[in-house]
């Protein structure tokens, strides 16, 4: 009896359509065989730049801050699928709906994310009982999975698309003890991806130097304020014996040994020459520079943080416009990288192709609606009636911005209203006199 793995590997074969033939695949497809000296940079580049990246969002609240932020907001108020044509829309706009109930999605998403921002890299393995529904979706450690590729990123054997070992990573072929997985079990969510590269790159990769510099340059000024702040004083003492000088520290000790003594009274025979501080303690102006050359590998703004030097209105709103407008690219990349593979297998596992479908991935927004807002999505829907688009459509441009809203429930609830309305143009005709 096979396994439910080799199972669910034969359906999904059989329900792909056959790829066909192209002059690339006439070319020998080459094998990557690193050199020894490859091997030891691959151990020094992705897992380095993956601890560096750990320890940045560790140590310090604002990659934590940046990556969280950006987690949350590109998530938003969770999304719905909205299947709108096809063989069987009911059944997959059902089985899109108990898929994300079951898995929590929404509540999930951010975790993916933030992670993935990480680390660079998030494998996401499906669990699926005998009946074809996935039923859990858990995270693999980043640096014990390999990706199983060619040259040009593509599965030789989609059976062993993956595995999992605690062997170093810059070893060549896998060991006899890996754990393989086929493609379909893994959901492999890349960030900052270039093509024909097996994995991605965390998002502060970038930004490690300058976050070693912003960290060194803090530490000296912590330093400098301790040691060089305060107010010294020069004892000069009418005399070239040792013995007295000591006689005098001896005498003092106690007020000399309280630093922070708010006031301090020598008497004897001695002149007390003051020397103030560290007068340029307050010049920063290296380590902002870092702030910003560290900040600029994030799309979140650093002004939406915390920082800001000189803000107005009017550049905060402009930072916040880039910012909306970055989003959609980060919410673009979450559909594609794990939103749709993970709906679209789900598909497959139960019988349906989903390319003999439409669907759309429908965000709800985040944003507490103002009676402001409310009253232009309102003119809004009102003009695009007046142009003739049809209910339906209105509902779906305008759903995503009102949150916590039903569009499939009103969608129904307008057929089944046109449904039970009299014929308008049969009514008056049979109304006429002949």
């Amino acid at each position: 009896m096979p396994s439910l793995t080799d199972y669910f590997t034969n359906l999904i074969n059989r329900l792909r359509p056959a790829q066909p033939k192209t002059s690339s695949d006439e070319r020998p497809t080459p094998r990557r065989r690193a050199t020894p000296a490859q091997r030891f940079g691959l151990d020094h580049g992705l897992p380095a730049e993956v601890r560096d990246s750990r320890a940045m969002v560790a140590d310090d609240t604002r990659p934590k801050e940046i990556i969280s932020t950006l987690a949350r907001d590109v998530v938003k108020g969770g999304f719905r699928v909205v299947v709108s044509k096809g063989v069987d829309v009911k059944k997959a706009q059902t089985i899109a709906d108990e898929l994300q109930q079951r898995l929590r999605l929404v509540s999930r998403l951010d975790d993916y994310c933030r992670l993935t921002f990480r680390d660079g890299n998030s494998f996401l393995e499906l669990s699926v009982e005998r009946g074809g529904q996935i039923v859990e979706l858990t995270r693999k450690p980043t640096l014990l999975m390999r990706r199983n590729s060619n040259q040009y990123d593509r599965f030789d054997d989609p059976r062993r698309a993956y595995w999992y070992s605690e062997e170093p990573w810059w070893l060549p072929e896998p060991p006899a003890d890996a754990l393989w997985f086929a493609d379909w079990q893994i959901i492999h969510a890349r960030w900052d991806h270039d093509e024909g590269d097996r994995y991605g790159t965390p998002l502060f990769a970038s930004a490690r130097k300058a976050f070693r510099r912003l960290d060194e340059g803090e530490d000296n000024i912590a330093i400098r304020r301790r040691t060089r702040a305060g107010m010294r004083y020069v004892h000069k003492l009418k005399t070239n014996d040792e013995n007295d000088v000591d006689a005098y520290i001896e005498k003092n000790k106690d007020v000399l040994d309280a630093p922070y003594a708010p006031i301090q009274d020598f008497f004897g025979n001695v002149e007390i020459e003051a020397i103030q501080g560290d007068a340029r303690l307050s010049e920063i102006d290296d380590v902002l520079h870092h702030v910003d050359t560290f900040g600029v590998a994030s799309p979140v703004p650093l002004e939406l943080i915390g920082y800001g030097k000189a803000l107005n209105r009017d550049i905060l709103e402009q930072k916040l416009e880039q910012y909306e407008r970055a989003l959609e690219t980060v919410t673009q990349w979450l559909e594609d990288q794990i939103v749709r593979p993970l709906v679209e297998m789900q598909w497959l596992l139960l019988g349906i192709w989903p390319g003999g479908l439409e669907y759309q991935i429908q965000w709800a927004s985040k944003k507490t609606l103002t009676p402001t807002m409310l009253k232009d999505i309102a003119a809004a829907g009102v003009q695009l009636r007046g142009l003739g688009w049809p209910d339906e459509v209105v509902v779906d441009i305008l759903a995503p911005l009102i949150p916590d809203f039903d569009a499939e429930t009103l969608k129904q609830a307008l057929v089944a209203e046109r449904a039970s309305r009299p014929d308008e143009i049969g009514r008056i005709a049979g109304g006429v006199v002949r």
